[in-house]
C-alpha cells in the first residue's frame, strides 16, 4: 500500500527527524571523557548550580563544540592526496 505524499506526511516526517536530532544531540553531550548523567543535563544547560563541575563541563565544553560540529559535521571529515 502506497502511501500519497501530503503536506500532513511531510511535517510529520520532518518533525519526527527533528525530535530524533534533538534526543541524539541531548544524549551525546552526556557521552565524554566525563560522564554526565541524564538527571543533571538539564540542571547543567539551565545553570540552576553553575559552579557544578557537570555544569562548567556542558556549558563550557561541549555545547559550544556541538554547535560548531553540527553545521561543519555534514560535510565530512576530507581525505588529501598528496603526490609523493
Amino acid at each position: 500500500m502506497m502511501v500519497a505524499p501530503t503536506r500532513a506526511n511531510a511535517l510529520a516526517l520532518i518533525g519526527a527527524l527533528t525530535f530524533s536530532l534533538v534526543l541524539v544531540s541531548l544524549i551525546a553531550l552526556t557521552i565524554g571523557g566525563v560522564h554526565v548523567p541524564i538527571s543533571q543535563l538539564w540542571q547543567g544547560l539551565m545553570g540552576s548550580n553553575p559552579g557544578a563541575e557537570s555544569t562548567i563541563i556542558l556549558r563550557d565544553i561541549r555545547l559550544p563544540r556541538s554547535g560548531v560540529r553540527a553545521p561543519v559535521h555534514p560535510a565530512g571529515p576530507r581525505k588529501h592526496q598528496f603526490a609523493p
